[in-house]
């Protein structure tokens, strides 16, 4: 590979992109069970939609009392959803100390004065496991983020047509 040349490193940067290919797909998996996605999306699109109303009476300068009744009805919901946001991070975050401050430390330990050159920077081991969870975390949110758009999307064309949700 043209991107990755090993210094001394003695092949452990196989069994660290498995190990960080296995904590994405772990926290992948445990994103998506954590989470209602379409739960989150209904609330997402309240939120979206009372805002329009907000700004509108803001433009149109609406009585401060209505436009602070607004505000105390849109905030319950954005609550909800940063909730529904962060739930997952309570199960993912204690994993990734895990990994990066026991398992690596204990199984390359003795490789922590080695480095991997990736796309020009030297990297130790931890920085290398943390460098593919970054790039392998970018590339699975934005396929994620796709299939949620589409996914989405079908789900009002639908709603448009039946007229109900399904």
């Amino acid at each position: 590979m043209f991107l990755l040349t090993t210094m001394p490193f003695y092949n452990v940067e196989i069994p660290i992109v498995i190990i960080a290919v296995a904590y994405i797909v772990t926290t992948l998996v445990i994103q998506r069970k954590a989470t209602d996605t379409k739960k989150m999306r209904s609330v997402q699109l309240q939120i979206q939609e009372i805002t329009k109303q907000l700004n509108e009476m803001i433009k149109n300068k609406a009585p401060n009392e209505e436009i602070s009744k607004k505000q105390k009805e849109v905030m319950p919901l954005v609550t909800s959803s940063l909730k529904m946001q962060l739930k997952p991070m309570f199960m993912i975050f204690p994993l990734f100390i895990l990994i990066y401050y026991i398992l690596l430390p204990h199984l390359f330990g003795q490789y922590s004065k080695d480095t991997v050159t990736l796309f020009s920077f030297q990297l130790n081991y931890l920085m290398f496991f943390f460098a593919i969870v970054f790039l392998l975390g970018i590339i699975s949110s934005i396929g994620i983020l796709i299939y949620d758009k589409k996914k989405a999307a079908k789900e009002k064309v639908e709603f448009d047509v039946v007229g109900t949700k399904s």
